[in-house]
């Protein structure tokens, strides 16, 4: 998969999901290499596609309604998330 896969993965996952997410528990359930988990989440939050809770010296990510959404995500992408995570849309 490529880096813009793993964004786009990452990023609906963690919308549709909700929560706060390691690093960790991300790579387990999206199947994504940990190392690629951590590199693309630091940019996300650089980016602000994802926000960035610091704790306990282990970083937590979250998807919130100030996050932009990643470089080629596509409507249907985005709407079907967001009714699977039982929004309105």
């Amino acid at each position: 998969m490529n880096e813009t896969g793993a964004v786009k993965k990452m990023w609906l996952h963690m919308l549709t999901e909700g929560g706060r997410w390691n690093y960790a528990e991300l790579a387990m359930d999206t199947g994504i290499e940990r190392h690629s988990i951590r590199t693309n989440l630091h940019n996300m939050a650089e980016y602000g596609a994802v926000i960035k809770h610091e704790a306990d010296d282990k970083p937590t990510f979250s998807v919130t309604q100030s996050c932009v959404a990643p470089k080629g995500l596509t409507i249907r992408e985005l709407v079907t998330a967001l009714r699977k995570a039982g929004e309105a849309v």
